[in-house]
């Protein structure tokens, strides 16, 4: 549910970094829902802010004056990047069940597009072709998802379409 409520806020689309496009780590940390879900302490719930203040920092000064194309490609480059810091440092903050379950509000919040990321790749011992079947797969959705929004029309009822296509892509 905190992932689910995390995307309801944004909208239900994609940050465009972190774990796939989906949400950074950073943004899963310092969020209120995804806090109360890892029922963390106030000295941890600190920490971890402190952490995704640290990284949101460095991501906005290192795009300010990019436009475009090349803004994106580095926020989708230091997103991993940071998503990587993110999660050692907040690894030495949580208990060993928060960290896990955290990586899993990640994956559910990522949706389909979890499946290319390299730790989970891993952890489902994906051969290369089931990756670059994925690709393939996440491809084709991207595509027909930004279908939904095009012409503009009426976003809640995008919106709910986006979210049927996303189960079904699932």
């Amino acid at each position: 549910a905190p992932a689910w409520a995390h995307q309801q806020r944004r909208g239900g689309g994609g940050f465009g970094g972190g774990p796939g496009r989906g949400a950074g780590v950073a943004m899963l940390l310092s969020n209120a829902s995804v806090q109360d879900e890892l029922k963390l302490d106030g000295a941890q719930k600190s920490k971890l802010t402190a952490i995704a203040d640290k990284a949101r920092e460095k991501i906005r000064s290192a795009t300010e004056g990019l436009d475009g194309q090349e803004r994106m490609a580095k926020l989708r480059e230091l997103s991993r990047e940071a998503d990587g810091h993110a999660i050692k440092e907040a690894a030495d903050v949580l208990k060993p069940e928060q960290l896990t379950r955290l990586h899993e509000i990640r994956y559910q919040v990522a949706g389909p597009a979890a499946f290319e990321t390299e730790d989970l790749q891993k952890k489902l011992n994906l051969t290369s072709e089931q990756k670059s079947a994925v690709e393939g797969i996440i491809t084709a959705s991207n595509s027909e998802l930004r279908g939904l929004f095009q012409g503009g029309g009426d976003r809640e009822a995008a919106a709910a379409k986006m979210r049927d296509h996303r189960k079904a892509t699932l």
